[in-house]
């Protein structure tokens, strides 16, 4: 009996490993997702198309938008170092560009997509998940999960690092915690939802690095939770 058991559990371990390879390389369901942000070919990384960070200028950048109406639109340059616009393929994602205050020059430092969860939710838009960024990106890199305080609650998320300086934020691992006991481990599974994708240049030392390397999806025990707060 104690062998059929093992023999069972065996199965079950095996059956879940090769589910998840189904799930993390198949094809993203919606190949938009890759057209937006999969790497430039034809452009050194860090690049985002064809904005290659910490060489081209805010300006050039600027022009490049400029360029493609088609695939972009409310191009806004508020200020000499910031720009923001739209990817018309996807509504609910606002994308930013800024060269970092305080630094020489005007090259692009950082470009920015920003999901907006409650529009999706409410149209009912497809999910961009950790299984979608892996099938673009490749392996990740290394990931830390960390808290951010913003209103009057503590939210854990998780950054998860590709090559190229590109950096995945999730969405909230799990509600408020001050009032309820962070979990000793936290499931980390290729359907995680992404709120943040980031492009950063080589020279920009202020963006926090994987507090481990990537290990797969397992479950992760994170007491740097205590004290880890990014906001």
């Amino acid at each position: 009996m104690a062998r059929l058991t093992r023999l069972i559990l065996l199965l079950f371990t095996i059956f879940t490993l090769l589910l998840t390879m189904i799930r993390t390389t198949a094809a993203p369901s919606d190949p938009v997702f890759a057209a937006a942000f999969q790497r430039d070919p034809t452009c050194p990384q860090p690049c985002w198309h064809g904005i290659q960070l910490g060489i081209t200028s805010v300006d050039d950048a600027y022009k490049i938008l400029q360029t493609d109406l088609s695939s972009f639109s409310a191009i806004n340059r508020s200020e000499e170092t910031y720009i923001t616009w739209q990817l018309a393929s996807l509504p609910h994602v606002d994308a930013s560009l800024v060269h970092l205050f305080g630094r020489p020059g005007n090259d692009a430092q950082a470009v920015r997509f920003s999901f907006n969860i409650s529009a999706m939710m409410w149209d009912k838009a497809k999910k961009f998940t950790l299984a979608d960024a892996i099938h673009i990106w490749g392996t990740p890199l290394g990931s830390s999960i960390f808290y951010c305080t913003y209103g009057d609650a503590d939210r854990a998320m998780m950054m998860i690092w590709f090559a190229g300086n590109i950096r995945a934020t999730s969405v909230e691992l799990f509600n408020d915690w001050r009032d309820n006991p962070v979990p000793d481990l936290v499931h980390v599974t290729p359907d995680l939802q992404l709120a943040f994708i980031e492009y950063f240049s080589d020279s920009n030392n202020m963006v926090p690095r994987p507090a481990r390397t990537w290990n797969g999806f397992k479950d992760r025990r994170e007491d740097s939770l205590k004290y880890y707060n990014l906001c």
